[in-house]
């Protein structure tokens, strides 16, 4: 009989105290928190990068981010949300076999220097075997533009 009343009286009071000392534990821990976002979501994201996401958790979490500032319209353009000014750029890493075929490279693109308008070509820089082409917009046809004077 006693554990039947313990069962009936005694175990909802105890989750009832369990769950207000829960209550009081969360309320005295947060403290005022400013400037700090907290985002639950269902899944790990993937990845971080808009482009590349692939599953919800990420879409969910890259939407919140970065369509704060920027967007996407519908020809899939980067637009202005609430940033008023932003700058999008690239740099391109060749490697070559060896350090001597980055500076060959490298010299004649300097010799087309007169193209790098053209190109969106900003600089080139060398790094041992790697050639580091800098352009003031990203994309990938200008990377092939400049291609082309080595497959003539």
């Amino acid at each position: 009989m006693r554990v039947a009343r313990w069962f009936i009286y005694g175990f909802p009071v105890f989750l009832l105290l369990l769950i207000a000392v829960s209550f009081w534990n969360s309320a005295s821990l947060t403290s005022d928190k400013k400037n700090e976002m907290s985002l639950g979501v269902l899944g790990e994201p993937s990845t971080l990068n808009p482009i590349q996401q692939a599953d919800g958790a990420a879409s969910q979490v890259a939407g919140s981010i970065f369509n704060g500032l920027l967007k996407y319209n519908q020809d899939l353009e980067i637009i202005g949300d609430l940033a008023e000014s932003w700058s999008l750029d690239q740099t391109t890493t060749m490697v070559f076999r060896n350090e001597e075929s980055a500076s060959a490279a490298r010299s004649q693109l300097e010799s087309l220097r007169a193209e790098w308008s053209a190109w969106t070509l900003d600089a080139v820089t060398q790094s041992g075997r790697e050639l580091l082409l800098h352009f003031t917009e990203p994309g990938l046809e200008s990377s092939k533009k400049i291609r082309t004077p080595w497959h003539h």
